[in-house]
């Protein structure tokens, strides 16, 4: 069963005109890369086509920044939204969460993020945006969290998770 989540992206991303000054919103939308054959760094059919439906959910929100780490499997879940919106793809390295963070509160406020990454960085990168998470890690057979991080200015003001493509 295919969930839609395009609706509550769209509200989400309004609630920027909510902000409490002038200081501008970026969104950084992150998520775990699609479903793989275990221990292989390569999409399986389920996960190329949650690529294509992550592609399709954000389709009308200009994504202006895109991060995935140097794995296939990043890289491809990714890969439809960097090719719809004609994205470069910007690597970064997943052993270094803080520079991440660092480089987007230093040079895109304001700006649409999308970041794919692991199992073991999404609710750590979260973490550091400044939202305490009660996991550190997502489980192994869960691949459909895209997470909605709001920043005004450096500081947090909105954390959303929502869930894209077909049940785990």
């Amino acid at each position: 069963m295919i969930r839609v989540v395009y609706f509550s992206l769209l509200f989400v991303v309004g609630l920027m005109g909510c902000a409490r000054d002038n200081a501008p919103v970026t969104n950084i939308f992150i998520v775990r890369h699609a479903d793989r054959p275990e221990s292989v760094d390569q999409l399986n059919e389920a996960g190329e086509a949650r690529a294509q439906e992550l592609a399709r959910v954000l389709k009308n929100i200009d994504i202006d920044v895109l991060y995935s780490t140097n794995y296939e499997r990043t890289k491809a879940t990714v890969a439809p939204v960097k090719d719809a919106q004609n994205l470069e793809l910007n690597l970064y390295d997943p052993k270094n969460l803080y520079g991440l963070v660092e480089e987007i509160k230093r040079s895109y406020l304001g700006k649409n993020i999308l970041i794919s990454g692991h199992s073991n960085t999404v609710l750590q990168t979260i973490a550091i945006l400044g939202s305490q998470a009660d996991e550190t890690n997502i489980p192994g057979h869960v691949f459909d969290g895209l997470y909605v991080v709001q920043l005004q200015g450096r500081d947090l003001i909105n954390k959303f998770q929502l869930e894209y493509g077909a049940d785990n």
